[in-house]
Parts: structure tokens; C-alpha cells; sequence
């Protein structure tokens, strides 16, 4: 994984690096982040706050943000590591 910042990053469990991937491997196909509810049924994650917990976890982690004012508000902090 490459770091602009050269920070150490917390390591992403197993299902945040499957879901980060997922996310990236969406964009590069359709040009647009999944939705909350997409993510869910994907991941066959039944509440959206599960989703949104996820998405958290690795916005904490450092490998995303989220803009809670837009819709599928989901950018990668830097998308090289999954190339």
C-alpha cells in the first residue's frame, strides 16, 4: 500500500478491505460511489447503520472520508493502494 503521507494507517479488518475494494472496483465501473444501500445489500448487511459503521471505521482509519451533505458522499483519501 502506498501513503502519500507516509503515515502508518491502522490495518483494515478483513470485510472493511472487501467493502473498500468494492467501492473502488463501483467507481471505476460506473463512474459513481455505491449508495448506503447498495453497500448493504452487497455485503448482505441488513441496517444501514451497520453500513455507515463500516464506512466510519475506515474514514477513522484514514482510508476514506465521508460528506454526510451529498449523496453517496464516499472519496478515497488516496486510491492508490487499490490499483
Amino acid at each position: 500500500m502506498t501513503n502519500p503521507w507516509k503515515q502508518e494507517l491502522d490495518p483494515l479488518t478483513e470485510r472493511q478491505e472487501e467493502i473498500l475494494r468494492y467501492i473502488a472496483r463501483h467507481i471505476d465501473l460506473n463512474g459513481f460511489q455505491p449508495s448506503i444501500r447498495e453497500l448493504g445489500e452487497r455485503f448482505r448487511i441488513r441496517s444501514p447503520n451497520g453500513v455507515v459503521g463500516h464506512l466510519k471505521a475506515m474514514e477513522r482509519k484514514g482510508y476514506l472520508s465521508l460528506n454526510s451533505m451529498t449523496a453517496r458522499g464516499i472519496s478515497f483519501m488516496w486510491k492508490e493502494w487499490v490499483e
